[in-house]
């Protein structure tokens, strides 16, 4: 009873989301840029309204943003490799250039190899930067012309480093993901370095995770909370590509931007409402943007409200 209860809510919930037929001007509201879901049945389009605050400036940042330098998945010290990451971000086109940052170039090189990067073209028009994991320099170099960084697995600790780095290089839209456990985190959203980032011109995304995975995407369901919650936990796990993927996505959300995050496993109501939007059709960009923030926080708390309130209801005389 329970279960189907939920799965009611839940479409109510999603239904209520999506049926805002706006009328007022984009300059007003803003929306998941150029995603527009069409209602079949009745024939009517409807944008996902997504803020109430205008993200014009941003949007124009995102149309200005054309080389972007991926760190942090292709690590010979740490016997690590991903090129997952990069084929998403190739595969959305918009990119005049991607650069992997590595300390090595031939196990670069041989790791990012598979049937997807050969096929795609992607292992054609890749470019690599070697970098000494160890020398600050040498990364702002590696950085030098590249207007977006996108970095992987950097610890709480070394994130001032990297807001630095990032300022020094001329980057001017940074997304971090910072590998953190609950317990070490005193300020949640990092407000020393998101004001550093902010003051120097620097438009961020910092997504925290806990753990993570190497398992393929929708194997199994994760959740997106606002940074100033704990990072999720007590799901079963995240995989590494559902990480991945949100943090190939939000690098051009606008709704992403200047925001703090957390990502971790999620349970079944994570699942309930992931494998919804699955069969909807959505495309990848608009499930990640609609996750961002306290979506499933706000359907989770007036989920639980109304089991509350039905609980304390007095049954009717028969």
């Amino acid at each position: 009873l329970i279960n189907n209860m939920m799965r009611v809510y839940l479409v109510h919930c999603i239904a209520i989301l999506l049926l805002v037929v706006q009328t007022v001007s984009y300059r007003r509201i803003s929306y998941i840029n150029y995603k527009i879901i069409e209602n079949k049945k009745n024939n009517v389009n409807f944008k996902l309204k997504l803020s109430d605050t205008s993200i014009t400036e941003f949007d124009n940042l995102v149309k200005s943003l054309s080389t972007i330098a991926i760190s942090g998945f292709i690590n010979k010290e740490n016997n690590f490799a991903d090129p997952f990451p990069f084929q998403k971000l190739f595969d959305k086109g918009s990119w005049q250039e991607i650069t992997a940052i590595t300390d090595d170039l031939p196990f670069a090189k041989k790791r990012l190899v598979t049937p997807n990067t050969v096929y795609s073209g992607l292992i054609d028009v890749i470019k690599y930067n070697v970098v000494n994991t160890n020398d600050e320099k040498s990364l702002q170099d590696a950085l030098s012309g590249k207007d977006t960084w996108l970095a992987f697995n950097i610890t709480s600790n070394s994130l001032k480093s990297y807001a630095s780095i990032a300022s020094v290089s001329g980057i001017k839209r940074v997304v971090f993901a910072v590998n953190v456990s609950n317990t070490e985190i005193i300020d949640p959203i990092f407000s020393d370095v998101t004001k550093y980032l902010s003051d120097n011109g620097i438009v961020y995304t910092i997504v925290k995770y806990s753990s993570v995975t190497s398992f393929a995407e929708s194997t199994y369901p994760y959740r997106i909370v606002r940074g100033e919650l704990p990072v999720p936990v007590e799901g079963k796990m995240l995989a590494s590509q559902d990480l991945f993927r949100v943090l190939a996505e939000v690098v051009d959300i606008s709704k992403t931007f200047n925001n703090v995050y957390g990502i971790g496993p999620g349970g079944k109501l994570d699942a309930e409402i992931l494998a919804y939007m699955k069969a909807q059709g959505w495309p990848e960009r608009v499930q990640v943007a609609l996750l961002m923030g306290d979506l499933m926080e706000r359907i989770e708390n007036k989920y639980l409200e109304d089991i509350r309130s039905n609980s304390n209801k007095k049954p009717v005389p028969a």
